[in-house]
């Protein structure tokens, strides 16, 4: 006797859900900056672009970075804590080390 494989279920989609009032949901993430778009006393730096997008109004806040940490992002969400003109309720990431410090050592030899 072999084991009998069950069919996948279909794949349903969510709908998007779209946000009613500013602050709703914040999404942050981080880009490395090519060096192509650094010039003057930037250039031969390196640095990280954290942008935060209001879902709702879309208002923006970026800032730039020299370190890829977590520390990094926690300036940064404080930064744009104190300048966002309504309160925040929700801070969505996509879970990178920046903002977890989660596995932080898979794929390094120690």
């Amino acid at each position: 006797m072999t084991a009998q494989k069950l069919p996948n279920p279909k794949y349903i989609p969510k709908p998007y859900e779209q946000m009613s009032y500013p602050g709703q949901r914040v999404q942050i993430d981080v880009r490395f900056v090519p060096a192509c778009c650094l010039v003057n006393e930037a250039k031969g730096k390196r640095f990280y672009q954290y942008t935060a997008i209001n879902e709702y109004s879309r208002w923006r806040y970026v800032e730039a970075f020299e370190e890829h940490s977590t520390y990094s992002s926690a300036v940064f969400l404080r930064h744009f804590l104190e300048r966002f003109p309504m309160p925040v309720e929700c801070v969505q990431t996509d879970n990178g080390t920046e903002f977890t410090k989660r596995f932080p050592l898979l794929g390094r030899r120690l």
